[in-house]
């Protein structure tokens, strides 16, 4: 959990700098980054699982 808050925490920093910093990348973005943060933590979520899934009732591998 403390990774999760931490990539998060991160990219909300950084994202948050670079809208002071960079005229293209509008305060929109913040909230997109900080979602793809999760991103490296559901992966280990997954991890568990083994090769096959199962995802709203679809089979995947």
């Amino acid at each position: 959990m403390s990774d999760l808050l931490t990539h998060v925490l991160v990219m909300y920093i950084l994202s948050t700098l670079a809208v002071w910093r960079i005229c293209s990348f509008n305060r929109r973005y913040v909230g997109i980054t900080m979602l793809e943060a999760v991103i490296p933590d559901a992966a280990k979520g997954l991890l568990p699982a083994g090769p096959e899934i199962i995802l709203f009732g679809i089979r995947a591998s």
